[in-house]
């Protein structure tokens, strides 16, 4: 699938994301669930399986840890129109934040990418992300429709998770420390 065609589909994605979240109706909002394009979709050995307030799922894929040994779990959530990587932790206040507006977005719901972590590697990266000789794990997209990205990096001592995409200049960015905070050296989740 071509960029223009991914793109456009991430857009109707979009679209049909903001109706989900004016709808009340629990069936209605499994069936927008289920109708996920393939851009977004992952293969069948893994899952992106909702999580609220830090209950995290015991074949959860662990991306990081922190300083003090708390693992941090791969996460998604939906954010002003947009589904932004984060991490996800047990510890964590709310459970799970995101980077956005160079804040940190503390979220009680979320997506934990749940599977076999042998089948990943992170493969690293300077400056903005260049797809080259690796196919990596699409997790989201901006409100612009630009596809994003898992991306891992070093910050107080810590293997922190944030996003990265073709588009973000300046690298990657990682929610830290009540802020999001921008890296040129960072690794980026990938297929084996």
């Amino acid at each position: 699938m071509g960029f223009r065609s991914r793109s456009s589909s991430i857009n109707s994605l979009t679209k049909r994301i903001s109706w989900h979240r004016r709808t009340s109706d629990a069936s209605t909002q499994q069936t927008l669930c289920d109708s996920q394009p393939a851009a977004l979709k992952t293969p069948d050995d893994f899952a992106w399986v909702p999580v609220i307030s830090g209950h995290i799922p015991m074949n959860a894929v662990q991306g990081g840890v922190e300083r003090t040994g708390e693992p941090l779990f791969i996460c998604r959530a939906y954010h002003r129109d947009g589904l932004h990587p984060g991490r996800a932790g047990r510890h964590l206040r709310t459970g799970a934040s995101i980077g956005y507006g160079w804040q940190e977005v503390d979220v009680t719901e979320c997506q934990v990418l749940c599977g076999q972590g042998t089948k990943l590697r992170w493969v690293a990266q300077e400056g903005p992300l260049e797809i080259n000789g690796f196919v990596p794990l699409l997790a989201g997209f901006e409100h612009t429709g630009e596809p994003l990205y898992v991306a891992k990096t070093v910050l107080g001592g810590a293997q922190q998770l944030g996003k990265c995409g073709v588009h973000i200049k300046h690298g990657a960015s990682f929610a830290f420390n009540g802020r999001e905070k921008a890296v040129a050296e960072y690794m980026v989740l990938a297929y084996v």
